[in-house]
């Protein structure tokens, strides 16, 4: 079992594409909080991450192309595995976490030793919001409740972001890696829902504080409700959809009030779009072909035709 102890070999692993100007300082963060730093960049332009190799405890590994987050995470957790790390926290590039964080963290898996995966606190300054999570229902497992974290640990959640979670080498071993025909979009979900099936437990650790920033989120409100439109590119908008497809087909049956959230969310992520995003048509074009393409079994990364297509 990876080793729970306060003093525990901690890696971050950072995968970066086309990053902003601000990578610098959360890569910062990230190393001050893990043991080594690795970065897995996913074939952004030679000086975009100029300077950070340079960093002490900090690793770059440079991939030709866009491989996708899940092959990044794999290459990551892999690496990390050699070097005798129990544990990995993987990070998006747009995170940043608060000092204490690995401490948190640890705290939390010391008292949790059946976690595969234990979730940050997530707050979004920039739209005024605190996550929550995804929980069956207590009375009914068709139904599911959406629950913060307030104050302790909140444990059985069904899923993570994978940005900010501390990951037990250990699963994922055990569990095969990410699943890379994913390529993006529902990574951390289907990892997260394969773990529970496998006998794990996915964790929220209340004392471990994470800013991060999901696409281009804003606050609007419409109908009396405040809704968060990500303004995702159609491509984006694409493996959302067209990964959805082999979700509800590996998860559906077995995880039903996940089914019941995910019925929900796709009402709520069309209309978000129609309502409030720029490139309406396309957008829901490419949500359309998405779903075909993973009815068809198309997965890996989009076929260059179809990206063309939904770039114009």
């Amino acid at each position: 079992m990876a080793d729970r102890s306060p003093d525990a070999v901690v890696w971050a692993v950072a995968v970066t594409y086309h990053p902003g100007s601000d990578v610098a300082d959360n890569l910062r963060a990230m190393r001050g909080e893990c043991d080594r730093l690795l970065v897995v960049d996913n074939g952004s332009p030679a000086d975009a991450l100029r300077g950070i190799e340079t960093l002490e405890g900090v690793e770059l590994l440079r991939l030709e192309k866009n491989e996708g987050i899940a092959r990044a995470l794999n290459l990551g957790m892999a690496r990390a595995e050699a070097a005798g790390a129990g544990w990995v926290v993987t990070f998006d590039q747009d995170s940043r976490p608060a000092p204490g964080f690995r401490a948190a963290l640890l705290a939390t898996a010391a008292r949790t030793p059946e976690a595969a995966l234990i979730g940050p606190f997530i707050e979004e300054a920039c739209v005024g919001a605190r996550a929550r999570w995804l929980r069956r229902h207590p009375r009914c497992g068709l139904f599911f409740r959406c629950v913060p974290c307030e104050g302790a640990d909140l444990h059985n959640v069904s899923m993570v972001i994978t940005s900010g979670a501390l990951t037990s080498v250990r699963a994922w071993r055990e569990l095969g890696g990410f699943d890379e025909e994913l390529f993006i979009d529902y990574v951390d979900t289907d990892f997260c829902l394969r773990a529970r099936r496998a006998g794990w437990r996915i964790t929220v650790c209340a004392g471990a504080r994470l800013s991060h920033h999901l696409g281009r989120r804003e606050l609007r409100r419409a109908l009396g409700r405040n809704f968060f439109p990500t303004h995702h590119s159609a491509l984006r908008h694409y493996y959302i959809a067209r990964n959805r497809v082999k979700m509800l087909g590996r998860h559906a049956l077995a995880t039903p009030h996940w089914l019941a959230f995910e019925c929900c969310s796709v009402a709520m992520w069309i209309f978000r779009v129609l309502a409030f995003e720029e490139r309406r048509r396309a957008k829901f074009g490419a949500m359309l072909a998405g779903t075909w393409d993973g009815l068809l079994g198309r997965y890996g990364e989009c076929r260059a035709e179809r990206m063309e297509w939904l770039r114009r």
